[in-house]
């Protein structure tokens, strides 16, 4: 396989989903090709999305053109899986602009959260409502991170990790397929639950772009 020509890339992008989408200055890629603490590497380039549409059609130009993509949330993990390699062949799929929507039902205790959407920005939106994604951590991470790494966190023999309080995902294939997934139903009898082979599998089946929560209360 040739490699990847990065100008051509970025220009190809950059028609795609708008010039802004597309990170491709040196001094702007540090941050997406450093970890938190471990890991680091050299990206071809990063892509910025802005919703599902443009993750599908990021992903199916990808795969047409045999180009690796490596999918990141906030990059607040300690085990340098969200950093890219030092081939400078993988572009960076980062989620950070799908912060919408933020979808609160305070009767239902759930949330519909994009996958780019901050667990400090998920706190700050529901503490009005009296609730709470039962989740804590000492870092950042976004939605779609805590749920591809099923995140447990301080509270997790209380409340279970993020499987446990998962009802809902979309989620994007390697191919651009999009998978609708949402749902805010607690049982489910009428088959296998699909949305159970994204979680805690670091992102290698499919992009998370929404999902729903199940809230607590805050007591």
């Amino acid at each position: 396989m040739s490699r990847p020509d990065r100008v051509q890339v970025a220009i190809a992008l950059g028609e795609m989903l708008g010039p802004d989408a597309v990170v491709s200055e040196p001094t702007e890629l540090a941050r997406y090709e450093k970890g938190w603490r471990y890991g680091s590497g050299t990206a071809l380039l990063v892509v910025r999305p802005r919703d599902t549409g443009e993750v599908a059609r990021t992903l199916a130009f990808a795969s047409q053109h045999g180009i690796r993509v490596l999918a990141q949330g906030a990059n607040t993990g300690l085990v340098g899986a969200s950093t890219p390699d030092d081939s400078g062949e993988m572009l960076v799929l980062s989620t950070e602009r799908l912060s919408r929507p933020l979808e609160v039902d305070p009767l239902d205790r759930t949330v519909v959260a994009g996958g780019g959407v901050l667990m400090s920005q998920l706190d700050a939106a529901l503490e009005p409502h009296g609730l709470m994604f039962p989740i804590d951590l000492g870092a950042d991470p976004s939605v779609g991170g805590m749920v591809v790494t099923n995140t447990g966190g301080t509270r997790l023999l209380r409340y279970g990790d993020v499987r446990q309080n998962l009802l809902g995902l979309e989620v994007v294939l390697a191919d651009g397929t999009i998978l609708d997934l949402m749902t805010s139903l607690r049982k489910n009898n009428t088959g296998l639950d699909p949305k159970q082979l994204f979680v805690g599998t670091s992102g290698v089946l499919g992009i998370v772009t929404r999902a729903v929560l199940r809230l607590s209360l805050i007591h």
